[in-house]
């Protein structure tokens, strides 16, 4: 690393310790979490973009996946005064998108299943902030979002910059910024250097959603991971940002949806079998290989952690496995996201 990158990082945390907000209960967490956190601040800004959870939106009083399942199953039981739905939510995550299918097929059956989407857009409409500082500091510092999120509190952060643009008379405080919705990702570049925020599991549009949610919505968005030989747009553009020169943060990603999980799984394996094919290439005419592979970050809140849902040995799988570097900070110190917003953001 050259002098000057060395100065920086250092600057940088005298500013803002992060240390301090990282998890500490156990050593080796912790150690592999300073590591990655220092990772993170080496990588080229330019080429940073989000992958955002459920969890940033839960401030805002948006359930998260869980939650919205049990709200969804509730409705439907009390809707149709019958006993054909389970009476609670299946512990296992992976058997949620079946259980949206059979809510969304007692839906269609009875009654129209707008019904059924415009319950979910009912609940994805924050009732407490329309947003965050945390999601306005992310969209300052990142521009460009994934999200399987339903909830517009990503838009409304830009509207926030709006506000202020406006009310201060500076136009430089806006950022303009594009929406794409399922089907239509392409194309990935945005003109005049507009911002992106992708809706993955979304289509439809702004005024006209439907969901990924059931588990045929699944099995035809994930083909790769059903088996369906058919091409998805969703795969597509997160097979695009997921390969070099590209690095995705995750902030609120529990991974609980397999889906995305599998997905991930998959296309760090395809990034490894195009090394070793580049590495064959090159060796068998004579020259040096040099194999391009990115590092993602995970940031994720240490609850996981004192739950007993990961050890050492998983955190370091998804690192090797998935090209995904954890970084675990304390339960609940949620400005520690704030903190390294801004410090990207100084960074540009």
């Amino acid at each position: 690393m050259k002098e000057q990158e060395i100065r920086e990082i250092k600057k940088y945390s005298e500013k803002y310790p992060l240390e301090d907000y990282l998890y500490k209960e156990k050593r080796e967490i912790f150690n592999q979490s300073r590591e990655n956190l220092d990772l993170l601040f080496r990588v080229d800004n330019s080429k940073v973009i989000s992958f955002i959870g459920a969890g940033v939106a839960k401030p805002l009083g948006i359930p998260d996946w869980e939650d919205l399942m049990k709200d969804l199953l509730r409705y439907a039981r009390e809707r149709f005064s019958e006993n054909s739905l389970p009476s609670a939510l299946p512990e296992n995550a992976e058997k949620w998108p079946e259980l949206a299918q059979q809510i969304y097929d007692r839906f269609k059956s009875s009654v129209d299943t707008q019904e059924f989407f415009s319950y979910i857009a009912g609940k994805m409409s924050p009732p407490y902030n329309t947003t965050t500082i945390t999601l306005v500091k992310l969209i300052l510092a990142i521009n460009v979002h994934l999200t399987t999120n339903f909830d517009p509190s990503i838009d409304n952060a830009y509207r926030f910059l709006d506000f202020l643009g406006a009310h201060f008379k500076d136009t430089k405080v806006a950022k303009k910024y594009e929406v794409r919705y399922l089907p239509n990702f392409k194309p990935y570049q945005s003109e005049n250097s507009k911002a992106l925020i992708y809706y993955l599991h979304c289509g439809g549009g702004k005024d006209n959603r439907s969901y990924v949610l059931t588990k045929e919505d699944y099995d035809l968005f994930y083909p790769s991971i059903s088996g369906l030989d058919k091409p998805s747009a969703l795969e597509e553009c997160f097979q695009y940002y997921y390969d070099w020169p590209w690095t995705i943060i995750f902030i609120g990603v529990s991974f609980q949806d397999t889906y995305v999980k599998k997905l991930c799984y998959r296309l760090a394996k395809n990034i490894e079998i195009k090394n070793k094919q580049g590495e064959v290439f090159y060796t068998q005419s004579g020259n040096c290989y040099s194999p391009k592979t990115p590092n993602h970050f995970w940031i994720v809140d240490s609850n996981m952690i004192e739950e007993g849902d990961f050890s050492i040995d998983i955190l370091e799988s998804f690192k090797n496995e998935y090209y995904i570097c954890p970084i675990i900070y304390k339960k609940e110190q949620h400005k520690f996201l704030e903190y390294i917003f801004e410090q990207l953001l100084e960074r540009m």
